[in-house]
């Protein structure tokens, strides 16, 4: 029962984050749950929001590469945690990708409907952008969270945007404050409506 309580706190904070790859792939990580008797982890998934028909126990780990997705196909993600009884948490967040075949500027061949580049990135050299694609008018808020978790900037409030594709939104490795973060993992969480979406972003000062 102590792993379930805990469990479920680990998931209701946990930041699974989606990364890009080569065509057909997917980088999922996420935070690990503090839990001493964790024994691993589970990553569920499927066409639709919140319906995950395919499973896979990934062990001990907080990351994980997909292969073999399809191309102009939605697909949703969540992770959960699982101790030596087997008690399982609940769901993580939930992230979502559509891989389109495209280019994204100065990346990698793959391209999620969210996403950002270049990355990695070095402040004193150049902001990152983020990108993604509205297919009608909605709200859009952009935060920056650090690995604990902890808000670090916020760069868009509820913003109404236009439908088709965004890139004008950047971040320059700096806080509210104005200073620049610590070398580290940081995720941009991208909220569209009531929509939240993650990225996960590597910072090299």
């Amino acid at each position: 029962m102590r792993f379930l309580k805990r469990a479920s706190q680990w998931a209701n904070q946990c930041l699974l984050a989606l990364a890009i790859a080569p065509l057909g792939t997917v980088i999922l990580s996420w935070n690990p749950s503090p839990e001493a008797d964790v024994m691993g982890y589970k990553v569920y998934y499927g066409n639709a929001s919140g319906n995950y028909t395919q499973v896979l126990d990934v062990g001990k780990v907080t990351e994980f590469t997909l292969n073999n997705l399809v191309e102009n196909t939605p697909y949703f993600f969540a992770v959960t945690a699982y101790d030596t009884a087997l008690n399982e948490s609940g769901y993580s967040n939930e992230v979502s990708i559509v891989l389109n075949g495209q280019d994204p500027p100065g990346g990698p061949p793959s391209v999620a409907q969210v996403y950002n580049y270049p990355n990695p990135f070095h402040p004193k050299q150049e902001v990152t952008h983020l990108h993604y694609v509205l297919q009608q008018p909605a709200q859009v808020t952009i935060e920056i969270y650090d690995s604990n978790n902890e808000l670090v900037r916020k760069l868009l409030d509820k913003s109404v945007k236009a439908a088709g594709e965004h890139t004008e939104d950047t971040w320059d490795g700096r806080t509210d404050a104005g200073q620049p973060v610590a070398n580290g993992i940081y995720f941009a969480k991208i909220q569209i409506g009531n929509t939240a979406m993650y990225i996960k972003i590597a910072v090299f000062n």
